[in-house]
């Protein structure tokens, strides 16, 4: 979600039912997912005709940490890779040790890659459109409906 409204043009909103079908995400999922990064201050919500949902900030300023932050945490935090209870420095796991060394190289990833950085890279199936003043365009998934 975060990816498909840093490609839109002016940090412009969309609808969430809009986003929902194009990162083909079901929408009371989706509605979480919003209500926790809206938390974070990542994301602005408003309701009504006009209303919709848009990035708070730059996506340069967002990393991706802010994003998995937001969300559901770091799965790291969780503990032991294995799942065990005590697992540490001074009682490791089998994989404690290989676990650290790839938990600090994601680490440092997520916290150098910006949403800029991934929306540059990541393309949805929105097709380009104009219209007149007196028209009335509707984008969904890959589809544009005109009324007058």
């Amino acid at each position: 979600a975060m990816v498909y409204l840093a490609g839109l043009p002016g940090m412009s909103s969309a609808r969430q039912s809009d986003v929902a079908e194009a990162t083909r995400v079901p929408l009371p999922y989706l509605s979480k997912i919003l209500a926790g990064l809206a938390r974070s201050g990542l994301v602005t919500a408003r309701r009504g005709p006009s209303g919709g949902v848009r990035l708070s900030r730059d996506p340069q300023s967002v990393t991706v940490w802010d994003i998995v932050r937001a969300v559901e945490g770091y799965p790291s935090d969780n503990g032991c890779l294995l799942g065990y209870r005590e697992c540490d420095e001074s009682n490791p796991c089998a994989l404690h040790h290989v676990w650290a060394s790839i938990r600090r190289r994601i680490d440092v990833e997520i916290h150098q890659k910006s949403l800029a950085d991934l929306s540059n890279r990541t393309h949805f199936l929105t097709p380009t459109v104009t219209a007149s003043k007196n028209t009335c365009v509707h984008i969904r998934a890959g589809t544009v409906k005109h009324s007058s």
